[in-house]
Order: C-alpha cells, then sequence, then structure tokens
C-alpha cells in the first residue's frame, strides 16, 4: 500500500495487526493506539473478521467517544474562561477609570 500525502506533521504506521499467533504484534498494535488521531483498519475480504479484530474496532469506538467527550469538555472550558477573562477586562477596565477619577482634580 501507498499513502501519500503533502502535510509534514502527518505520520503513518503499518502495524502488525491484532489476533497474530506472535502475542507481541497485538501488544505493539495496541500499544501505538493511543497516540494515533486517526486509524484505519484493515479486514481480510475473504474470511470473516476474527474475535481480535472485532474487540479492537469496539475498542477504537470507545476510544473516539472518550476523545470526542475530552474535546467537548474542553472546549466549554475554554469557553468558559473566555466569557471570565472577557468579564476580567471589563471590571479592569472599570476599576482604572474609577481610580483616574478618584485621582484626578475637580477642576
Amino acid at each position: 500500500m501507498e499513502i501519500q500525502h503533502r502535510a509534514p506533521l502527518l505520520q503513518a504506521a503499518d502495524t502488525p495487526g491484532v489476533g497474530s499467533v506472535y502475542e507481541t504484534n497485538t501488544a505493539v498494535t495496541l500499544d501505538l493506539l493511543p497516540e494515533a488521531d486517526a486509524v484505519l483498519l484493515g479486514l481480510s475480504a475473504d474470511q470473516p473478521a476474527s474475535r481480535a479484530d472485532v474487540a479492537l474496532r469496539e475498542a477504537l469506538s470507545r476510544a473516539r467517544d472518550d476523545r470526542v467527550r475530552e474535546e467537548a469538555g474542553a472546549s466549554r472550558i475554554a469557553a468558559e474562561l473566555a466569557e471570565h477573562g472577557a468579564a476580567l477586562a471589563a471590571l479592569r477596565t472599570r476599576l482604572a477609570d474609577t481610580s483616574k477619577e478618584a485621582t484626578s482634580p475637580p477642576w
């Protein structure tokens, strides 16, 4: 398989897969998954998906759902911080204006 791309930060890795007679293949694949931003899961067309393939797909789905929840939480927090930041900036401006009024001579 050949993958061509122009994104300098995009890296592709072909892992040994899961369900092999070599347990280290499964371990290597599973160890790399938390670092992946995207996964292309390839299955054989001439045989049914194995239990390991199905388990991997379910794990990927759960990981995606967790990541979506984390990103939604981070977005919500960022929005709240921006809101509080704007309120804080307005308060600072008001305090500065009040301070100028208090220290200026009345004439």
